[in-house]
């Protein structure tokens, strides 16, 4: 069978490309174009399987940040010879973002004629297209010529309809724009529903997040939050974990707050730890400024918890509002407060919910799901 190209420039920095991967390889020999901009890179979230192939591209340079047509083309070229050399031909190219990856696959069907899907991503909205103007142009004939679009969030595929609904060629591509979202990893899965709940209170209230420590991820907020609550005399607590740039900002804000003694943090955890961790916990927060998908809400909903997320982004549309939890304003911290109150109150009604549905997000169903797509690609 002829494989599929991947053009995936984030693979050695998220772990869910390996995931869906591995699953597309038991239908279909994969191939990975994966550029890096060190050799400590190499050979990153490697996927041992006969079926996958990864080309560990050391051609970055500094300056693609300046040259971003320089940079597909070279993307483009790469892989392409890559595949010669190994005597293959892909039928099909998924590119898993829009600028980058998906600049290169266009480059290479302008080329050769293969078919490519695109997947849309947080980045590709809020960075590239928000401020590369001058790129616009291009990018429209990518999303033109792709035979399928994906979002892994009902939240981007609303946003994209918003941003490109006065273009004259938008119907001609809604049709072609699906969602599917990012699977769970088997551990989170398997858990079992928790009987016996300890119940939240305003006398023990236990909050966890997990995240990157950056600004994007708004934990600053979650602190100030927790600062309101000791002020409404509930008895809470934050449990952070994860490690970033702002480790030291929050930290210290934290300390110069007197909050030591409610907020800890955990730094970098094994899925295992996590998991102990959520279950130790009342329910999970986590209101970044922009989320693609998010999947630790659905990781903390795996493990029983009621989540609050944020309002218009990441998991937002896939279950109504109060069902799994409950969205938010991300700097909104009387909603926030407001909305604690309401999952208290509802506690027992919301807990071990998400379960009902976990075999939605699946990596197996996820993987028939593109493999579908690449189907319909071939076919057009």
């Amino acid at each position: 069978m002829r494989p599929i190209l991947h053009f995936c420039v984030n693979f050695t920095g998220n772990k869910l490309y390996k995931e869906l991967i591995s699953r597309l390889s038991k239908n279909n020999p994969q191939i990975i174009y994966a550029p890096i901009k060190s050799s400590n890179q190499k050979n990153k979230n490697k996927i041992k399987k006969n079926q996958v192939m990864i080309c560990y591209d050391s051609c970055y340079k500094w300056f693609f940040r300046l040259c971003f047509f320089l940079k597909i083309r070279k993307y483009a070229e790469n892989a392409q010879k890559f595949c010669e050399q190994k005597r293959i031909s892909p039928k099909i190219i998924h590119a898993h973002t829009l600028f980058s990856d998906g600049g290169a696959a266009f480059k290479l069907y302008k080329i050769t004629g293969r078919p490519y899907i695109i997947t849309i991503r947080n980045s590709d909205l809020n960075i590239f297209y928000k401020y590369f103007i001058f790129h616009r142009e291009y990018i429209h004939n990518v999303l033109k010529e792709a035979a399928c679009i994906t979002f892994v969030s009902k939240a981007y595929k609303k946003k994209f309809f918003q941003i490109i609904l006065n273009q004259p060629w938008f119907k001609h591509i809604k049709k072609r724009c699906f969602v599917i979202p990012n699977g769970l990893a088997q551990d989170f899965m398997q858990i079992p529903s928790k009987q016996n709940w300890e119940f939240p209170s305003k006398k023990n209230l236990k909050l966890i997040t997990i995240s990157s420590l950056d600004k994007n991820k708004n934990i600053l907020t979650l602190i100030r939050l927790i600062k309101l609550l000791q002020s409404k005399k509930i008895k809470a607590t934050l449990e952070i974990i994860g490690k970033g740039s702002q480790y030291k900002r929050l930290f210290q804000t934290v300390k110069t707050n007197n909050l030591t003694r409610y907020i800890k943090f955990f730094g970098f955890c094994s899925r295992k730890k996590i998991i102990q961790r959520l279950r130790k916990n009342h329910i999970f927060i986590l209101v970044s400024l922009h989320e693609t998908f998010g999947i630790s809400y659905f990781e903390a909903a795996a493990a029983g918890l009621p989540i609050i997320y944020t309002k218009n982004e990441g998991i937002d549309g896939f279950f109504p509002d109060g069902k799994i939890g409950y969205r938010c304003s991300p700097k909104n911290i009387n909603e926030h407060y407001k909305k604690i109150l309401l999952i208290i109150k509802k506690y027992g009604k919301i807990t071990n919910e998400f379960k009902k549905h976990i075999q939605h997000f699946s990596w197996e169903k996820i993987a028939r799901q593109y493999q579908s797509l690449y189907h319909q690609a071939e076919l057009k």
